[in-house]
């Protein structure tokens, strides 16, 4: 197993939310699932992998989206959302900061994603360190259960 000497505590549970410009053309209030297909996504995603999150939650439905642009890193892709009417998916913290920086408008997805825990993971031989152990008691103690700064 890879994972052999980690220790794990999770932090908080995450869910997604959707970003599009403000203003985007062919959003007004709730975002349904025809319209959530029809749009053109961005896909953050290391080069050369498959489909993501969302595509599997498609699938289950006979459903797929039109991907025109796969980024490597979460910070680009609210850059292009910005300047097009592509809408992409994020970790909904991610989402809610990049929405306030950029000016994008947050919307629900229209379908049911599977939330998922947001960890920290330290090496066994770090369980006695008091700099280690005081950093991640910082880091447990600064995120509340949904993923806020206090």
């Amino acid at each position: 197993e890879a994972d052999i000497g980690l220790e794990r505590r999770v932090l908080y549970e995450e869910r997604f939310q959707c970003l599009v410009r403000k203003g985007h053309p062919l959003i007004r209030g709730a975002l349904s699932l025809e319209r959530f297909v029809e749009l053109d996504h961005v896909l953050v995603t290391a080069p050369d992998y498959g489909p993501g999150v969302v595509d599997f939650a498609l699938a289950e439905r006979g459903l797929r989206r039109r991907v025109v642009a796969r980024v490597p890193h979460f910070l680009v892709a609210p850059a292009l959302v910005a300047r097009t009417d592509l809408i992409v998916t994020l970790p909904g913290r991610l989402a809610r900061l990049a929405a306030e920086a950029a000016g994008l408008q947050m919307v629900a997805p229209p379908l049911d994603l599977p939330a998922f825990a947001i960890q920290m993971a330290w090496h066994v031989a770090a369980n006695d360190d008091a700099a280690s152990r005081w950093l991640r008691e910082e880091l447990a103690s600064t995120l509340t259960p949904s993923g806020r700064r206090h």
